[in-house]
């Protein structure tokens, strides 16, 4: 997305990701890509502490990351974090996998698969980006999908692991936490 970003709008981004590995990842793309001088992936960085200067960016996209802000408190802050980044009439953009309002199934296979204690809402999403500031431009509900992409996703590790691909690489207590909670 952010090379993207780049090659559409020519714009300037700095990355905030948690992972070591996708940060040394996204060096080696920009860097390929010639756009290292343009393109700041300094280190880990949390998104509830960016460290960037307040009111900094025309735009803010997170891509499936603010559920992994661990509990309520943790996204709020991260929604407030980008609301301080953003000058006036920025625009934050985002995807996450949120709990349905209507959800009566347990969810706790799901929870311990991806190591959180909840999922935001699209209530809250909208409480907290209000209280900071933010105004609701556009909502798109494509939860329908989920289902779909977690039962490919579990289709193909189930072929890999029957075939031998996953055998010594990742145990079956994980492969088996990961299927449940597929």
């Amino acid at each position: 997305a952010v090379l993207h970003e780049h090659r559409q709008y020519r714009s300037h981004v700095s990355c905030v990701e948690l992972s070591k590995k996708e940060n040394e990842l996204n060096r080696q793309l920009t860097e390929a890509e010639g756009l290292a001088h343009l393109v700041s992936c300094p280190s880990e960085r949390s998104f509830t502490n960016t460290g960037e200067k307040s009111g900094t960016f025309d735009a803010i996209l997170s891509e499936d990351s603010f559920l992994h802000a661990a509990g309520t408190q943790q996204r709020q802050k991260a929604i407030a974090e980008c609301a301080r980044l953003l000058k006036p009439g920025g625009v934050l953009a985002f995807t996450d996998i949120m709990q349905s309002a209507t959800c009566n199934k347990d969810l706790s296979a799901v929870y311990e698969r991806i190591d959180l204690t909840d999922l935001g809402s699209v209530s809250q999403y909208k409480q907290w980006a209000q209280e900071n500031g933010l105004l609701l431009m556009d909502f798109e509900d494509l939860s329908h999908q989920l289902p779909i992409h977690y039962s490919a996703v579990r289709t193909v590790m189930m072929a890999k692991r029957e075939a031998g691909e996953l055998k010594g690489l990742i145990s079956d207590d994980w492969l088996n936490k990961m299927a449940d909670g597929l």
